[in-house]
């Protein structure tokens, strides 16, 4: 058993040795800048993973490696840190600056995705949950919210496209009307307010109906179906 469990460990060490070998020397470097050793790192990468994936219902997670997806990782672990150390007082931010947070950081979620995010991540805690976040905190959110692609969790997100949200690839809409996209500059004003219009008649139509169909059932004979 103990000579199984050598060679096994044996094993794991050179396949990392390998792994760290391979990686581009960007990832390493990342890497380096975000713990005392490179397997820390990626032991914490795997940890994050793996709690997204829980977290959305995945009841036996795994995470491969992937320095591309790790490499994605750092880059937006660094730009989430960097935003909060600008917002931050005594290393702490208010959760009401949630919002201005990730305006600094290209994302627009509102203030219901933020909330479902924050009771998803604290559920099954005791006792009243903290105003005051903490860097771990806030990046812990921010990835809950927007899932790195090494989580692999397309389609199990919190996060939905409306009308007034639209996601369209993967991309939140919003960006472009902050950032005037030229997109927008050629789009048909017209055609765009038409559709909404018609979406918003027919919408009223489908309601008027339905309270039409509940009130002859209630005044016509007396007697609905439902009250059979």
């Amino acid at each position: 058993m103990q000579y199984t469990e050598a060679v096994s460990l044996f094993l794991k060490e050179r396949i990392l040795d390998f792994l760290i070998f391979s990686l581009s020397p960007s990832s390493v470097y990342q890497a380096e800048n975000h713990g005392p050793a490179f397997e820390a790192v990626v032991k914490e990468y795997r940890k994050m993973m793996n709690r997204l994936k829980l977290r959305f219902g995945i009841s036996k997670p795994s995470t491969s490696l992937s320095y591309v997806e790790l490499e994605e990782w750092l880059d937006k672990k660094t730009m989430y840190e960097n935003m909060f150390s600008k917002r931050e007082f005594w290393k702490e931010m208010d959760k009401s600056e949630l919002p201005g947070f990730f305006r600094d950081c290209g994302h627009y979620p509102n203030r219901q995705e933020i909330e479902d995010v924050w009771c998803l991540i604290n559920q099954g805690s005791s006792g009243t949950q903290a105003e005051v976040l903490k860097r771990k905190h806030v990046v812990e959110i921010a990835f809950t919210l927007y899932p790195p692609k090494g989580a692999n969790l397309t389609g199990r997100t919190t996060r939905q496209s409306t009308w007034v949200s639209p996601i369209v690839d993967g991309e939140e809409g919003y960006k472009y009307l902050v950032s005037n996209h030229p997109v927008l500059k050629e789009a048909d004003i017209h055609v765009v307010g038409n559709l909404v219009a018609a979406s918003i008649r027919d919408r009223k139509e489908r309601l008027e109906s339905s309270r039409k169909v509940e009130a002859d059932g209630i005044d016509g004979s007396g007697i609905s179906d439902n009250s059979i």
